[in-house]
């Protein structure tokens, strides 16, 4: 099963724009791998059952809300600067384009080495394809944000917003209770493209639970991913990761890749 996972995965991310008969054929041949237990086939099923205790969903208009952040200045290349937080409405947002994406937590090793180096690396080409702003959220506080983009040379790229209240993020359905973890209250870990204040590509962890045990994970491994570009809309119809205990993840470097590849 293992081997036959990897070279499906070889072939999808060798052929993002094939044409639509063969996405859907490497759909069928997961279906019909008899080896896919009934609980693993229903987590690459393209379904919206993964999403079923979402607020947001594609098309629907982001809550108002206000958040905090540093924003970067030469000065703040020196880590024992301090910058001063300021704050920044999602009006700001209004007839821009904007990816967001929410990290459980600032400085934690999945979504240190995973996550947010992925989108600085590509900021560049990303802004290229017409987005206005890259930000990372989480619940951390302003100066650990800035701090920890800074670490990993976020500077001007990523900008780094806190949500500290989780006031935004449980509108917009985007918050998890981590406290078996020793977390606490946390952002779901998440990726979203916002269009004049719309949703137009969201993908969330569809097994949140699962975010402690990804400290022991390691690099990620794809086991799926299969993209449909539709004008100018990526939408991700599955993309995860087998981990222990059967827990599953957005890859996020995929997802950036398909975005750059399609629009």
């Amino acid at each position: 099963m293992i081997s036959a996972l990897r070279q499906s995965c070889f072939l999808l991310s060798k052929n993002i724009k094939l044409n639509p008969a063969f996405l859907q054929s490497s759909s069928h041949q997961f279906q019909n791998n008899k080896s896919f237990s009934t609980y693993q086939y229903n987590r690459f099923n393209h379904s919206n059952s993964l999403y079923s205790n979402m607020t947001l969903k594609v098309g629907d208009t982001i809550p108002s809300g206000q958040f905090t952040y540093i924003p970067y200045t030469p000065e703040l290349s020196s880590p024992t600067v301090c910058g001063n937080p300021v704050g920044l409405k999602t009006d700001d947002w209004k007839s821009k384009k904007i990816i967001l994406f929410g990290v459980p937590g600032a400085f934690t090793k999945v979504c240190s080495v995973n996550h947010l180096p992925p989108y600085i690396e590509k900021a560049p080409a990303i802004k290229a394809k017409g987005v206005d702003k890259i930000y990372c959220i989480a619940t951390n506080d302003a100066f650990v944000m800035s701090g920890w983009g800074r670490t990993y040379g976020s500077n001007e790229h990523v900008e780094m917003l806190s949500d500290w209240t989780l006031k935004w993020l449980d509108q917009a359905g985007l918050s998890v209770d981590l406290t078996a973890n020793g977390l606490g209250k946390r952002s779901a870990r998440f990726a979203m493209i916002i269009d004049d204040l719309k949703v137009t590509h969201i993908s969330v962890e569809s097994q949140p639970g699962g975010v402690s045990h990804m400290q022991n994970a390691g690099n990620q491994e794809i086991a799926y991913a299969h993209f449909k570009f539709d004008g100018d809309q990526l939408k991700t119809l599955a993309l995860y990761r087998g981990l222990q205990r059967k827990a599953l993840i957005i890859s996020l470097k995929v997802f950036l890749k398909a975005f750059l590849m399609t629009c």
